[in-house]
């Protein structure tokens, strides 16, 4: 009897042993990729110098490490098992409250004043912008910052347990930038205020999913809708009006409503929620209606209004200028041109229209070198 036993723990050792083997050699099973930024070692290049100081061998140790036999479904199973059992998550800087909101630490860190910056700075670099504003203003151009909304902001009451009753600091970024703006007369849309109102007026018409870290779908259009209208005021221009069809529901997340929860590559799935999915389109209700050259200036917010056809639906030659790093355009296909090289000076001068948003995690961003804020008050007025 305890013979058997040893041959059929043997045989299940050899099929853990070699199903890898064979899997990686003859790729019977397909296994779905693993989400988010993973990166995977290529296979490595043999040469005698790479061999007899050892790089060889461990760029071949990484190589197959990372390209075993069932390696995703594999390290779905560990990351599935961390959690069930200690709560914890493979993903950078994410955590699990209440009914299994996920939110990005960094949100949640703004929200309780952990990253605050000194006044004097936020003071600094928004006088800077308020002078921008002017100088693109006298230009005939029209500025606007937008503060997108944060999911930490709309969800305070499902942080986790521990973060739920930390005592918060009362001075924070978000705080410091909002009343700063409004006092320097920095023309501004604070979606993020609006967004915190609604919770629990929005209904089945929710404005941030639960697995998600950005704004709905239909979150991202009501913020369009609100840009459209401030810029056609300010430029006395009628824009493509935004016209929703028919609101449609589903408890399949699309988008970006689960860009969290695909990061952290378990096997089971999120909590379901019914979320909302309009069919819509930008019309041209009006001969007068008009399509600006616009520039946007920011964060992964701002991806969101390239998906959902905002910017290519209101503007002609419209540019997205990612983190102010790099510049996609209508015309640049999958490859942006990085903006250390882009000739952005003429750009500006023909754009009519220029918007920032920043999530309030990126507020703090401002007083880096390579800030739009920097690179354009230099532009304007050099070192004063």
């Amino acid at each position: 009897m305890a013979g058997r036993y040893k041959i059929w723990l043997f045989g299940v050792l050899a099929v853990l042993v070699f199903a890898p083997m064979a899997q990686h050699g003859l790729g019977l099973y397909k296994s779905r990729p693993l989400d988010g930024a993973v990166t995977i070692a290529p296979d490595a290049q043999w040469s005698m110098r790479a061999w007899w100081n050892g790089e060889y061998q461990d760029a071949k140790n990484k190589y197959l490490n990372d390209n075993m036999g069932f390696r995703p479904d594999l390290v779905r199973l560990n990351n599935e098992i961390d959690n069930r059992l200690f709560r914890r998550l493979h993903a950078n800087n994410v955590v699990m409250g209440r009914d299994g909101c996920l939110y990005e630490q960094g949100y949640i860190d703004e929200y309780t004043g952990l990253e605050y910056q000194k006044d004097s700075i936020i003071r600094r670099q928004l006088i800077r912008l308020r002078r921008v504003q002017d100088t693109l203003e006298q230009l005939g151009k029209t500025f606007v910052f937008v503060e997108a909304a944060s999911k930490a902001y709309y969800y305070p009451d499902k942080f986790p347990r521990g973060i739920r009753n930390r005592r918060y600091r009362t001075a924070t970024t978000y705080g410091k930038h909002i009343a700063l703006c409004d006092s320097l007369g920095i023309q501004h849309i604070d979606a993020n205020a609006w967004f915190a109102s609604q919770r629990g007026k929005d209904g089945k018409d929710k404005l941030f999913s639960l697995t998600g870290t950005h704004w709905s779908l239909y979150g991202s259009l009501l913020v369009a809708d609100s840009l459209s209208r401030y810029i056609e005021l300010r430029q006395n221009i009628l824009l493509p009006s935004l016209y929703i069809q028919e609101m449609r529901y589903s408890d399949v997340p699309r988008y970006t409503d689960d860009d969290i929860a695909r990061g952290l590559n378990l096997l089971s799935r999120p909590p379901r929620e019914t979320l909302c999915y309009p069919e819509y389109d930008f019309m041209y209700s009006n001969p007068r209606t008009t399509r600006p050259k616009m520039i946007f200036i920011g964060d992964s917010f701002l991806w969101t209004m390239a998906d959902n056809k905002y910017m290519r639906s209101v503007s002609e030659g419209w540019e997205f200028w990612y983190y102010n790093s790099e510049v996609w355009t209508a015309k640049s296909g999958d490859k942006p041109y990085p903006m250390d090289t882009y000739d952005w000076k003429t750009s500006l001068q023909q754009a009519d229209v220029v918007v920032a948003m920043y999530g309030t995690i990126n507020l703090k961003t401002f007083w880096d070198q390579h800030s739009f804020i920097e690179m354009m008050y230099t532009h304007f007025y050099g070192n004063q």
